[in-house]
């Protein structure tokens, strides 16, 4: 299996390498290759070597995995970010729309009390509402003697 098939099946799956494995792995090699009466020191120098060669290799691509990971991870907060922002700006212009609609019926309510004029589309608003209060909101006033009209 090539080195790059291999790490991609390794990222894929999200388990990554078992460093801690894969060095009990290359130790008990080298174990059985130090008892080996059919080498000789150089040959296993060479083999230690390659051996913590590979070991390197696979720590390097198990931290590339793992800051691969927290790029994603990254990148994926970013969005979701990205999206919050996102709804919060689409309530908060309607929020303004619905401030901007109050204001502007407010000062035609305001026009209204100083002309003494209904706009034509706040009429059927106004047709609407009793001309008078309810007479249980109307406290009854006692009558004063003393008051004539002229």
């Amino acid at each position: 299996m090539s080195i790059k098939h291999w790490s991609y099946e390794q990222y894929e799956s999200k388990e990554g390498i078992d460093l801690l494995e894969r060095t009990h792995e290359i130790s008990e090699k080298i174990k059985a290759k130090w008892i080996s009466p059919d080498m000789s020191v150089e040959e296993l120098e060479q083999y230690v070597n390659q051996q913590f060669d590979e070991l390197n290799r696979l720590v390097r691509l198990e931290e590339w995995r793992v800051l691969h990971l927290v790029d994603l991870k990254e990148a994926f907060l970013t969005a979701q970010a990205a999206e919050k922002i996102s709804e919060i700006s689409v309530h908060t212009e309607k929020l303004q729309e619905e401030m901007d609609s109050v204001t502007q019926q407010l000062s035609e309510l305001d026009q209204i009390e100083q002309n003494g004029v209904a706009p034509m589309h706040l009429a059927p608003l106004l047709a609407a509402r009793p001309p008078h209060p309810p007479e249980a909101l109307v406290e009854p006033m006692p009558l004063n003697p003393d008051l004539r009209l002229r």
